[in-house]
């Protein structure tokens, strides 16, 4: 079973990822931080968390979704860990900047349930093969 961490600080968000999530055909556990913040606090302090895949949201307060994953890359335990940017923005310069800062993809928030269920099968598919 996948271990997977989504940090976005949209509750709404987080339902619309675990009803995608439940009808992928590999066993997926979803663990949720409500921002960038919360997230390292959780990845820091509990030294059993550790998620085999991360979504990070980039437009969050406090800590964005950038600034977290500057800071997550800089954690030894997560050094492997593939990280995906989810966000409702495409904008080529910011998709650039998070390839850049060590983000293993990114992906565009969708509307349909259907349409994030078949984004994440891929990913999931291609964590399968390279495991």
């Amino acid at each position: 079973m996948y271990l997977a961490f989504l940090v976005d600080d949209d509750p709404d968000d987080h339902k619309f990822f675990k009803m995608a999530v439940s009808r992928l055909a590999v066993p997926v556990r979803c663990e949720f931080a409500y921002g960038g913040v919360e997230a390292i606090e959780m990845l820091k302090n509990i030294s059993y968390f550790n998620p085999d895949i991360i979504f990070l949201d980039i437009n969050m307060p406090i800590m964005n979704g950038m600034e977290c994953l500057r800071t997550m890359r800089k954690m030894e335990k997560l050094v492997n860990t593939p990280i995906y940017m989810y966000s409702t923005s495409a904008d080529i310069y910011i998709t650039t900047s998070c390839l850049t800062l060590g983000a293993t993809g990114t992906i565009k928030k969708v509307p349909s349930v259907k349409l994030l269920k078949e984004m994440l099968g891929e990913i999931f598919l291609k964590q399968k093969v390279n495991s």
